[in-house]
């Protein structure tokens, strides 16, 4: 069964807001698995520094002590070029 779209991410975020909203306050985090990748002023920096590190593949921007988690696509926000492979 496939994993639903950033399922440990969203986990990890949800296990640990509390620390994480000590720690980075209203700082956007990029979070991919369950580890912080870093922590940026604005969500915009924080897509852009994450497309920069996993290109497409999924990840998390969000500040901790934002409210629900809803699922994005980061490349798309920035307009990164996606290639699909058979």
């Amino acid at each position: 069964m496939a994993r639903q779209l950033l399922e440990t991410e969203k986990r990890f975020l949800k296990e640990n807001r509390a620390d994480l909203a000590r720690k980075y306050g209203n700082r956007y985090l990029v979070i991919r698995r369950d580890e912080v990748y870093g922590d940026f002023e604005t969500l915009e920096e924080a897509v852009t520094r994450g497309a920069e590190r996993f290109g497409a593949g999924p990840f998390l921007a969000m500040s901790p002590t934002e409210g629900e988690v809803r699922a994005s696509v980061p490349a798309l926000t920035i307009g990164a070029p996606l290639t699909c492979q058979p």
